[in-house]
């Protein structure tokens, strides 16, 4: 796509932070097997204050686990209570950790930053290096999800320096993984890739087998945003090869989806249509609904790119009524402009421009929601500063308590006044933000209103076009009573059809056709309805008789109507037809064609007479007159007319074309029958076929037995 947002296609891609918030590798998996009530029933057994942090951690560890945020907060609120009032400085640091890990999942970033400083303070004075690393690191990821990417590196290191005197493989690790992050996303590819090989080189030697994955696929999205296609993949599959071996569910939806982009990017549409459905369904499986809205978004971009545009539509609209379900901006903002973008390459410019219209107004709201962000970050460089500042009269206060106690008294009243201060600041700020959210929920929920309404007018508009189309075309009894043993099987793909039947009688013949104009849907219903008109204008007013004489005239008609010239890159719009005059008698049978045959059963054996390889319209050939030719009708012989789209649908077990060998055997079988029989046999062999699969065309299929 020209106009898709590019930060959001990047963050589609993007590889996931090593975060390590919470716990030591060994005692997370080692508690991943302990059932919640068996914690609990541990709590009421024992007194020791130690033994009753260790189990309030692993309660919390349960319930993240799950993903019960509400609970595992009132756990670790009771860590902390409980480590404060027995003042165990071992578990204290980590229950500030488990605090801020729950502030990261709510996206309370500036509450999740204090708890990492106090985190570290605690650490430090503990003497527990591991831990501080551990807070450092985190305070780390917090600035590089503000996008503060010096102060994140800046702390990334520090935490690093001290995972090398611990000798800390698996943390040593995880820091470099989060440095190369850093200067993946300041576009510095050589360096971003130094660090994730290091960080791949630790993940191996401590055989962490997930974070390998990790690693790989991180490799892997560096070298796809370099442009390097084939190491790209090279990563991909490794990393998806592994994940497979282990049975990470999450990260393989995440390969998958990349190598789908993969795919995507080259052009090779089918290839990455399969890899994004293999995501989708795992992600839907593990209920990952914000990768199902990305997912289903690329599945929507790439039928775009193949304009098939049907699909295409659904896909995205499901995309984007997701992302307006999770309030997920970015994804917002991209599944409209995608949604423009498609509704501009189907000719829908109204519908398009009302896409785009929503696009800039949701793009309006992102930019303020960034200057709101640049102020968040301000916010908390000024925490940070304030921080230090605390810690220095923290220092200085402790120099004069030996001093003045009415000093100390006064130094404490201060910071707890400049507490208080802070306090206010940050609730008066987390006020405001919850007002701009609200409002821009409002903002989000009358554009989804809009939408609606005009998806609606866009509806009824083609359902009114549908009840002309469907006055224009001949009435079914009229032909049953024109032929008394006859069918028409008319299936349009959409609500209105770019296939139509025509049928009159003058001059004591017969005239009947079958045709498929360019398109299906709103642009092949024109079409249709131009053709049946310029049929009636020719056979009924100019008395034109000669088959191949009615098709010359039209493919004229077409072409001035159309004000076609054949010049280069001009669209061939026209359509392919099969037209029959037959005597009263019904003895004799005059047929002229353009790209579809005609075929009559005589017997039990089919006859096919062949079109001429051109359109009634612009041709990319040099057009010739349309050849006539004269068939001797026998009591019993069975004519049939017919477009591509009956023959050219996907279905079957294999999910192949039904072509025409199918077709003739289905006719084959049934041509003795009574024509209304045959069409049920059409219909049902054409709907067991297709399955679940949609319907790729129009459907006409005219029956005649003489």
């Amino acid at each position: 796509m020209n106009m898709l947002n590019s930060g959001f296609m990047l963050r589609v891609i993007k590889f996931s932070l090593v975060f390590v918030f919470l716990f030591y590798a060994d005692l997370a998996k080692t508690q991943s097997y302990i059932k919640i009530d068996s914690l609990k029933l541990l709590l009421k057994k024992n007194n020791a204050d130690s033994t009753i942090s260790k189990i309030y951690f692993s309660l919390f560890n349960s319930y993240y686990t799950l993903n019960s945020y509400d609970t595992a907060m009132t756990f670790a609120l009771l860590m902390k209570d409980h480590t404060q009032k027995t003042k165990d400085k071992k578990w204290m640091p980590d229950a500030y950790n488990c605090i801020g890990t729950i502030y990261v999942e709510q996206g309370n970033y500036a509450a999740a930053y204090d708890k990492f400083f106090q985190m570290m303070q605690l650490a430090a004075e503990a003497g527990d290096k591991a831990k501080t690393s551990k807070a450092l690191n985190n305070i780390g990821v917090i600035y590089d999800y503000q996008g503060m990417y010096k102060e994140a590196v800046e702390y990334y290191f520090k935490g690093l320096k001290i995972k090398e005197e611990l000798d800390d493989k698996h943390g040593m690790a995880s820091s470099y993984n989060n440095i190369g992050l850093i200067y993946w996303n300041q576009k510095n590819y050589d360096q971003a890739l130094n660090y994730c090989f290091l960080a791949l080189k630790l993940f191996t030697e401590v055989d962490s087998k997930k974070k390998i994955g990790l690693a790989l696929n991180n490799i892997g999205n560096i070298y796809f945003e370099k442009g390097d296609s084939t190491n790209a993949m090279k990563f991909y599959q490794r990393s998806l090869t592994l994940r497979e071996e282990i049975n990470d569910k999450q990260g393989i939806a995440m390969s998958l989806n990349n190598i789908g982009n993969l795919y995507k990017d080259g052009g090779k549409y089918n290839f990455a249509l399969a890899y994004y459905n293999r995501s989708l369904a795992l992600r839907q499986e593990l209920g990952d609904n914000s990768g199902i809205a990305s997912t289903t978004g690329n599945i929507g971009v790439t039928y775009t790119a193949q304009a098939n545009f049907v699909q295409a539509e659904q896909y995205l609209k499901k995309a984007l009524q997701m992302s307006i379900d999770m309030s997920e901006s970015e994804g917002i903002l991209s599944w409209y402009e995608a949604l423009y973008d498609l509704y501009k390459r189907m000719g829908k410019y109204d519908v398009a421009i009302n896409y785009l219209e929503i696009f800039a107004k949701v793009k309006d709201s992102l930019d303020m929601q960034e200057a709101r962000q640049e102020t968040d970050k301000l916010e908390m460089r000024y925490e940070f500063d304030k921080e230090k500042i605390a810690i220095q009269k923290e220092q200085e206060k402790q120099n004069e308590i030996a001093k003045n106690e009415k000093q100390q008294l006064r130094i404490i009243s201060y910071i707890v006044g400049g507490s208080l201060l802070i306090v206010m600041y940050f609730a008066f700020s987390l006020y405001k933000r919850n007002k701009i959210t609200s409002r821009q929920k409002n903002i989000i929920e009358e554009q989804k209103k809009l939408v609606d309404e005009k998806n609606k007018d866009i509806l009824d508009s083609i359902n009114y076009a549908q009840r002309i189309q469907s006055a224009i075309l001949p009435e079914v009894n009229e032909i049953e009573r024109l032929f008394d043993d006859s069918f028409v099987l008319f299936k349009p793909k959409d609500i209105v059809s770019g296939d139509f039947y025509w049928l009159t009688f003058i001059n004591n013949h017969y005239y009947f056709a079958a045709a498929d104009c360019t398109g299906h849907g709103v642009p092949g219903g024109f079409m249709s309805m131009l053709g049946i008109s310029l049929l009636n204008e020719i056979v009924n007013e100019k008395k034109i008789t000669d088959p191949t004489d009615i098709l010359d005239m039209m493919r004229l008609k077409l072409i001035l109507s159309l004000k076609q010239k054949g010049e280069m890159g001009e669209n061939k719009d026209g359509m392919d037809m099969t037209l029959c005059r037959m005597n009263e008698e019904k003895t004799e049978l005059t047929y002229a064609a353009a790209n579809n045959p005609l075929w009559i059963i005589r017997g039990g054996e089919l006859m096919q007479f062949a079109a001429d390889k051109q359109p009634v319209g612009i041709s990319s050939t040099n057009a010739k007159q349309f050849a006539q030719q004269t068939i001797k009708l026998q009591k019993g012989d069975s004519v049939y007319l017919f477009t591509d789209g009956y023959a050219d649908q996907f279905g079957g077990h294999s999910g192949k074309k039904l072509k025409y060998k199918k077709l003739k055997e289905i006719l084959l079988s049934v041509s003795s029958q009574p024509m209304q029989l045959q069409k049920n046999e059409l219909e049902n062999q054409f709907e067991h076929w297709r399955g679940k699969l949609e319907q790729v065309d129009d459907v006409c299929i005219i029956g005649i037995k003489v």
